[in-house]
């Protein structure tokens, strides 16, 4: 028993250092961001009746923006705090924001592989038709997302309920004492 704590202990010391490894030597950089990234913006100006341009002060007013920028890559990323990654005003522009169908829109089709390669040096067209806005909810606007949302929820569902079942049904059978049928393994 005690040389199993030792591997366990040696294991969790081993993931640490792993971690400080990658964190602080030398940080993992995901999907083609460029080397000379410090931050993919330039300084915008932080527009009247906000305090910062932090995703959540955007989403004061763009509600369901800040919850679907929660669920991106980019969202997570900043809410585990590991590296800098885009924020609302990275891709938007802060308040010089026209629908995607204008033109003028930094995030319009005719310019988003531009904007995508401000920081992913990398990105290509493939890269682009990437949603990261995806609703899982709306089922009219990405219906494949949608459907594999349900699937994943009624596996997890059906998993930990027949897993549940299982551990009651074990459970019961192991309060009942042991079997008199000496043919069973458990017996």
């Amino acid at each position: 028993m005690q040389r199993a704590w030792k591997i366990a202990f040696g294991g969790l010391i081993l993931a640490g250092l792993v971690y400080l490894y990658y964190t602080e030597v030398k940080p993992v950089v995901i999907f083609g961001l460029r080397s000379d990234y410090a931050h993919a913006i330039p300084y915008q100006n932080i527009p009247a009746g906000l305090d910062s341009l932090k995703a959540e002060s955007c989403g004061t007013c763009h509600r369901e923006a800040l919850t679907t920028y929660r669920d991106s890559l980019h969202g997570q990323v900043t809410a585990l705090g590991f590296t800098p990654v885009a924020k609302c005003a990275d891709c938007h522009q802060s308040h010089r924001v026209f629908r995607t169908s204008d033109a003028r829109s930094s995030v319009s089709p005719a310019n988003r592989l531009a904007t995508c390669q401000t920081c992913h040096a990398s990105a290509n067209l493939s890269f682009i038709s990437y949603q990261p806005h995806a609703n899982r909810d709306d089922r009219g606007r990405l219906p494949a997302l949608y459907y594999a949302g349900r699937f994943m929820d009624a596996l997890l569902y059906g998993v930990f309920a027949f897993f549940g079942v299982h551990t009651l049904l074990w459970l019961v059978r192991e309060r009942a004492g042991p079997s008199d049928d000496k043919g069973t393994p458990h017996g």
